[in-house]
């Protein structure tokens, strides 16, 4: 009986810990959500606490500290959207990248192996690639020039390859292909861009046929465009 009458008993009288106020246990929680005038309440601007009876006052005397905090949120609050907006832009760019970049190929200590390439023979191959739209292919560099470009010329080629999905593709492969070198930042910014619409018909497995530029850029240029650690940085598109 005696826990019965301390925790359950709608009916058992007690008083509110704010005002001192006797009541019941079923009125009590009311009394203090709505009229106990010693409970702490937030004001409008929910910043600062007062007991109820202290509200009135406290709205007409804080004006201008209301104002003032309102303020300092608001310019928080733009300073987020702000930093959330260049937050979407880095996105935006990312998914353009996803959608459109098939292929951003690094070359590794690019200085060396200038340095140790023939010409007319392939410097280097990257794997096969496949792109979002189904298309495979890999891409050949030239790095002392091809057969037909002058031996301080890159050579780059896009080559086609057979891949799963070319008896579901449209062939010739209905794309123009974007060649571009550059730092590994985006927006590509001071980079040089070549392009070429590929009459690619579809591929078979011994096929070493490439499409693209004989000289494509001077070694001055894409060193002038490689990054400090001396990397070489390619990329292919498809649209």
């Amino acid at each position: 009986m005696q826990e019965h009458m301390e925790s359950e008993c709608t009916e058992c009288k007690t008083s509110c810990p704010q005002c001192h106020t006797d009541f019941t246990f079923r009125d009590l929680a009311v009394h203090q959500q709505t009229a106990c005038k010693e409970q702490i309440v937030s004001c409008t601007v929910p910043v600062c606490d007062v007991p109820r009876c202290d509200l009135p006052g406290h709205m007409a005397s804080a004006a201008q500290q209301h104002v003032t905090q309102l303020c300092e949120k608001l310019q928080r609050m733009a300073q987020l959207v702000e930093q959330q907006q260049q937050q979407i832009a880095v996105l935006e760019q990312h998914v353009q990248l996803l959608d459109e970049m098939v292929a951003v190929i690094r070359v590794p200590h690019i200085r060396q192996l200038i340095n140790g390439s023939r010409p007319n023979t392939c410097t280097f191959t990257t794997p096969d690639v496949t792109s979002v739209q189904g298309y495979c292919f890999n891409i050949q560099l030239y790095l002392t020039g091809d057969s037909v470009s002058k031996p301080d010329y890159i050579a780059v080629f896009f080559t086609p390859r057979p891949g799963r999905l070319d008896y579901l593709l449209e062939w010739p492969m209905p794309f123009s292909v974007l060649l571009s070198v550059g730092t590994a930042t985006w927006p590509l910014v001071g980079t040089c861009f070549r392009e070429f619409l590929a009459k690619v018909g579809r591929p078979d497995a011994g096929q070493r046929l490439g499409h693209g530029f004989s000289s494509f850029m001077t070694r001055e240029e894409l060193l002038r465009h490689t990054q400090h650690d001396d990397t070489a940085v390619l990329r292919v598109r498809l649209y």
